[in-house]
């Protein structure tokens, strides 16, 4: 949950709850960046795994309820019964002062206690255990594993700004250097895993040009892989298991180059030697302005699926706008054609056979034309 201390000790034996969707989630409630003396209801969508931690702790505290008077007799009656059914998930046992009818308040007691119970330091790298701090570490391995990370974490923490999930981000000194670790490594092993794809796609004959994957980059990681089996062969050696591994390697830069521009769309250009139509310089790839044509961009095969719409509805529209007589919706959808046209080879290809793409295409490469020989 990544939840704070006070949200925590909120949860009560019926907080799992389960959306329309089926989604489980935990109700409790929070008071912090909230303007109400009562707080605001939150909701916590949760893994089958947290789902099941917290059932259990539901038949546990219940167990303990039936152990023993929670409270002194007073006129023959248990202050149990005085009070009703308890609801709190967290109950305070063992010791003579504890009182399992209120829920439990010292939690950073309860953690330590139960460290020692499993014989782990309560203190690791000398900092005591609290709540406080798996939510600073939630935080950590959000940073180092989920693309997009800040966006996610502000949610889960339910922070105002992007400003604040930043600073639970980089509250650690060494983070910023564990995050550029596996990014590079993310971005090897995204490499590693288009080789063999496209290796993969030769071995199997598949018809999908370059296994699926799109973009005038899989044409740049095809001719790789040939001129890498070329090398290795003068070397004596064949293609094996570490082969896919030792070309992402040179690909990337070792894990320096490979952006990912966005879901499914992968900028392979190497800043400081390439050039690219996002920026006409050397430096770095800018995510904002990628352009289909570039020879950088790769594109993953689960957008082909969408691309093949796209150009299918396109090209539908283009020719109910010719048969309107309206020539501006007939440039925008012939502009969409041209965008989507060149993203997978095959697809493109399929289309060419549709007289409405080709000549779009047609036209394109006409202005094209013009414009090298007015600029000459």
């Amino acid at each position: 949950m990544g939840a704070r201390k006070s949200e925590i000790v909120t949860l009560d034996r019926e907080c799992i709850q389960y959306a329309k969707d089926g989604i489980p989630y935990a109700s409790g409630r929070t008071w912090k960046l909230v303007d109400r003396h009562d707080g605001a209801i939150r909701e916590w969508v949760l893994p089958e795994m947290a789902i099941l931690a917290i059932e259990q702790q539901v038949r546990l505290i219940r167990i303990v309820d039936q152990i023993g008077t929670a409270r002194p007799k007073r006129g023959g009656r248990s202050m149990l019964s005085l009070e009703g059914a308890p609801k709190h998930l967290w109950a305070e046992i063992g010791g003579g002062r504890s009182n399992r009818t209120a829920a439990l308040r010292n939690t950073s007691s309860a953690l330590r206690s139960f460290a020692r119970s499993i014989e782990m330091t309560p203190d690791p790298d000398d900092q005591g255990i609290a709540v406080h701090r798996f939510r600073k570490t939630v935080a950590r391995l959000g940073a180092l594993a989920i693309t997009q990370a800040p966006k996610v974490l502000k949610d889960v923490f339910g922070h105002k700004s992007i400003e604040m999930t930043l600073y639970y981000i980089l509250a650690d000194e060494n983070l910023q250097a564990d995050i550029q670790k596996v990014a590079r490594e993310l971005r090897v092993m995204k490499a590693k895993e288009s080789v063999e794809i496209i290796v993969a796609a030769e071995d199997e004959q598949d018809q999908k040009t370059y296994g699926g994957l799109g973009g005038q980059a899989a044409q740049m990681i095809d001719t790789a892989i040939k001129v890498h089996r070329d090398r290795l062969h003068r070397r004596g050696d064949i293609w094996g298991a570490e082969s896919a591994y030792e070309l992402a390697e040179i690909l990337t830069l070792q894990g320096k180059a490979w952006q990912f521009v966005r879901p499914g769309v992968i900028c392979t250009k190497f800043p400081g030697t390439e050039v690219g139509p996002c920026n006409k310089n050397k430096g770095a790839p800018e995510p904002a302005r990628c352009q289909s044509h570039c020879r950088h961009r790769l594109e993953e095969a689960f957008l082909r699926g969408d691309v093949d719409a796209s150009i299918c509805e396109a090209v539908k529209a283009f020719n109910e706008a010719g048969d309107r007589g309206d020539e501006l919706m007939q440039a925008l959808w012939a502009a969409q054609v041209k965008v989507n046209i060149n993203r997978f080879a095959d697809i493109g290809r399929k289309w060419m056979g549709d007289a409405s793409v080709r000549k779009i295409v047609q036209q394109a490469a006409e202005e094209r034309a013009e414009i090298v020989v007015n600029g000459a």
